[in-house]
């Protein structure tokens, strides 16, 4: 598959999660309404880091591939840390960021196509605590008031 397929259909999924969630307006950086989520519940996300710690969050699609909205890249995230509900745990997977990608298409001022995947500088091995996300098929039809979850440590 090419980086352009990649890109296409990981852009679409995040435009559907972001316009699925956006009657959930939120107020600064947490998730409105949130509860915390049961542990390995949510065994796709990774938490972006610089060496002050977590910035953002994101989801492993691939062993070696997350992916995660492009304004994150200005926080410099150097690696993601996989497998782990608690992001004080000292005992997390820890991988180095190799490479970024961000959709020629992004737009900072209005956010419009916010995607970026990051390549992996190793791939991590699939287990109980750590799996690829689940992506949708390419057309999807949301019907109103679809109930839709977001997920991060906000």
């Amino acid at each position: 598959m090419s980086f352009a397929a990649i890109m296409n259909g990981l852009q679409a999924f995040l435009l559907l999660q972001v316009l699925t969630c956006l009657g959930q307006i939120g107020h600064g950086s947490e998730i409105i309404h949130g509860q915390k989520a049961p542990e390995n519940s949510f065994l796709y996300m990774v938490s972006l880091q610089n060496n002050r710690g977590h910035v953002c969050g994101g989801f492993l699609i691939r062993e070696d591939f997350v992916m995660t909205a492009a304004h994150c890249y200005r926080f410099s995230p150097l690696h993601v840390v996989l497998g782990t509900h608690n992001l004080k745990d000292l005992h997390n997977e820890k991988i180095e960021v190799e490479k970024r990608f961000i959709t020629p298409f992004f737009n900072y001022t209005d956010l419009r196509d916010d995607i970026m995947l990051l390549k992996l500088a190793n791939k991590t091995q699939l287990n109980s605590r750590v799996q690829t996300i689940q992506l949708p098929p390419g057309e999807i039809n949301l019907e109103d008031n679809e109930i839709c979850q977001v997920a991060g440590w906000g």
